[in-house]
Formats: C-alpha cells, structure tokens, sequence
C-alpha cells in the first residue's frame, strides 16, 4: 500500500523546488512518484513548462483536436487523449470574480484541459459570462451540464460534475473566484502522472489575497501523513487545489458522502480510506480569494479552534459517524483493514467517555495541530450520539 506523501519547497530563497516521495512505512524506502524519484521539481516534473508543452505535441500528433463534444446534457464523457484533465466549475452568483478564474485557466502551461460546468441557480450575469467564454474557446474547451438544472448547493452540485465527467484521466476543482497560477496543472498532472493502480489524490496550499487580488499570507501547511482515520477528524485537501486520479474520480462518482460533508473533504477521505497517496504541496499554484461571499474560506488554526468551540460536541462526534457510515454504504472497495477500522471506530463512538477517549486515540482519530487534537478529544468525550 502506498503511504501518503508531501510536495515540499525548498523556500523562497530558492527558484527550484523539490518533491518528496512519499514513504511506504512497511517497506522502509520512498516510492517513486509518477517516473520520478525525489529531484528538483523543475528538471523531473515539467522542465521548462513552455517547451514541455511542445514536446507533448510532438509525441501526440493532433492532440489539439483529442476532445469531442459530449452525447448529452447529462454526462460528458471523455473520448480523448491519456493526459486529458477534466476541470470541473460549480457556478452561483459569481460575475465579480469570474473573469479572472477564466482567464487563468487559458493560461495554463498544461495544454491538455476541458472545462465542464453547471450553474446552481445564479441571479446575476454568471450565465451569461460562462456562455461567452465557451463560444470563445469552443465546445472542445468548455462544456456545460444542463441536467439536472436548478439549485443543488455545493456538494451535490459538485458530486454531479464528477459522475459526468465519465473516464478522463484526471479531473480538477475549481472555484469561481480564483486565480490559477500558469503552471497549476501542470505541476498537479505531472505529481499523480503513473499512479494508475490505486486512487490518488494532489492538493496544496494557497497564497490567500484580498478581493483585489493583493497578497495577504499563505495558507497553514498541513502534513499528508497521518494514517487513516485522521481524514475524518479534519480535511486538509482545498478544492481548487485537487487533482484526482481516473480511479479515485471513479470510485468517488459511484459512492453518495453524507449531506453534511464537502466535495473535497469526502475526495480527501475516500483516498485516504483505500490507502491511496495524498500529497499535498507546500508551494502554493493558487490565489485564493478572501472575501464575504466566500462559501468556506480559509481559516487560520486560530479560527479553526473557535469553529471547533463553537460547535456542540455531539455535531464533532456526528460528522465523524456520518462519514465512517457513508464509507461503509456506499464503498465496497475498501480495503479489508480500513472496513475493520470503520467497524471499531463507530463503535468506539458509542463507547462510554473515558473508554471512548483512549480507544480514539488508538485509532489515529486526530486533527493536524496538537492542541486541536487534543481539544478535540476532550469535548468528544463528553458528547453521546442520539
């Protein structure tokens, strides 16, 4: 089984960043990710983005013309090339920012892209900019999901973009008001290139700006390490930051995350559940918008403890249970040890306070930071579920 995995900088002081591989903790030596060990990040990812680019074309003649028009409203299946990354964009109310988001993904160094979108039921002139920019690109570029039509709200509006963008190779997040930096898919399609037998997940950090785009700090950097079940304590996978692999966008399609969760965090979680690597990247692709109408935000570890003591004890220990049963319904790949995980931790949801506290902590049910952790133990074990 292959651990998870980090995508590290090797900081600002240097133009070269580095990739880790992940370590395979039973076999005592780092897997190779994608064709590549650990090496400098612009020589054995993507070289120099513009000429990669080329290149790509002259080992695939006519990939310009790989992507065909979808059979119908509802689904939007892939019928092209091998390095094809379906990019997937939930709409509502968002003429502010858009423009911006789409502009960037023209952009883009990764030449090998189709945009399939739905709106969720927008007011304002999202529509409208979303049809002119497929008439500008074409309907190889970009594609929209009529069906079903209305307000679904994020997840199930996202969950539906995923079971129709049936067998491309890769599919992305995107939001509606961010910025792509050129080399973001790049960077993310190079990282999960050759993981084809086990589902695989990239994400990474943001640089956070302000309405204007001005800098404001990076986002916290999260470890991809910590063993399952410590994705259902925490998501540490951003969407717009998320390539997945064919296999894990498949498995995701086919299974129904709970109504309280996201379509990340569940993407985060079914990974991590069948053991496949996560990587998460310390050097930042994304300019992540801070402003009012942002659905989740990014908050610091400040703001995540007073969301934490905000919330009732019994809503943590809720959440926990409601995605470890989505699991165990709606996912019948799973390994035979996470099953038998599932299996103890509901259990051990049920178990009186003290019992219930150690049993959790022996079932890695942990949050990245210490003292989140550790007060995330201390209220669950004062909380029953109904």
């Amino acid at each position: 089984m292959r651990a998870a995995g980090r995508v590290t900088s090797a900081g600002p002081a240097s133009s070269v960043p580095e990739i880790t591989a992940p370590f395979d903790r039973r076999q005592g030596h780092p897997h190779r990710v994608g064709n590549c060990e650990a090496r400098s990040i612009r020589s054995a990812i993507f070289g120099q983005p513009q000429r990669k680019a080329v290149a790509h074309e002259s080992r695939h003649p006519g990939r310009r013309h790989m992507m065909h028009e979808a059979h119908d409203n509802v689904r939007c299946t892939h019928t092209g090339g091998a390095d094809t990354v379906a990019i997937l964009l939930s709409t509502y109310n968002g003429e502010a920012y858009l423009a911006d988001q789409l502009a960037s993904l023209e952009r883009q160094t990764y030449p090998y892209w189709r945009l399939i979108w739905r709106d969720d039921g927008s007011s304002d002139r999202t529509r409208a900019l979303m049809s002119e920019f497929g008439a500008r690109v074409g309907k190889a570029r970009c594609h929209e999901l009529t069906a079903p039509s209305g307000r679904l709200g994020v997840l199930e509006s996202y969950m539906t973009l995923v079971r129709a963008a049936q067998g491309y190779p890769f599919v992305a997040f995107a939001d509606q008001d961010d910025v792509w930096l050129p080399e973001k898919l790049a960077r993310a399609a190079h990282v999960l290139h050759g993981i084809t037998d086990r589902p695989a997940l990239y994400c990474g950090r943001q640089r956070l700006v302000d309405r204007d785009l001005r800098p404001l700090r990076a986002s916290p950097a999260f470890c991809a390490d910590l063993p399952f079940p410590a994705a259902l304590a925490q998501n540490i996978a951003t969407g717009c930051t998320i390539l997945l692999n064919r296999l894990a966008a498949d498995i995701i399609a086919r299974s129904r995350p709970p109504k309280i969760s996201l379509h990340d965090w569940w993407s985060y979680i079914v990974v991590s559940a069948h053991g496949g690597p996560v990587f998460f990247d310390q050097e930042p692709y994304i300019l992540y918008r801070q402003h009012p109408h942002n659905t989740i935000g990014c908050a610091s570890i400040a703001t995540r403890i007073r969301r934490m003591l905000h919330k009732k004890p019994s809503q943590v220990l809720q959440a926990i249970d409601a995605h470890a049963q989505a699991l165990q319904d709606s996912i019948p790949t799973l390994p035979p040890e996470t099953a038998d995980k599932l299996k103890r931790l509901r259990a051990t949801l049920r178990m009186p306070y003290m019992t219930r506290l150690a049993f959790a902590l022996k079932l890695d049910l942990r949050r990245q930071s210490w003292t989140e952790s550790v007060l995330m133990a201390l209220r669950t074990t004062t909380a029953r579920l109904p």
